[in-house]
């Protein structure tokens, strides 16, 4: 190595030595903050995710109860039927036996 390179390359493990622990924390604290920003960044689209099947499932469940609600609609009005139906045949039944 040349005379220059030689000094630099002492100043280098010179500076190194003595700043040596703070570089590593430095570092080391850069890459937690970043690891942290993936891993928040990670947490949110898996949080946007679920809050999208809720909405999926309540619009299902939503569907299900509108379902229900015509269902019973339908019940109630083949109830209505039946009984004007049996009151038919009991009119009907009670003039044959006339």
């Amino acid at each position: 190595m040349s005379k220059w390179r030689k000094v630099y390359w002492n100043d280098f493990k010179s500076f190194v030595w003595r700043h040596g622990l703070m570089i590593v924390v430095v570092v080391g604290c850069i890459g937690l903050i970043q690891y942290s920003k993936t891993l928040a960044n990670a947490k949110n689209d898996y949080i946007q995710e679920l809050e999208q099947y809720v909405k999926l499932l309540e619009d299902e469940r939503q569907e299900v109860v509108d379902r229900l609600v015509t269902i019973n609609e339908e019940i109630d009005r083949l109830e209505d039927d039946n009984q004007i139906l049996g009151s038919y045949l009991a009119e009907m039944e009670i003039q044959y036996e006339q």
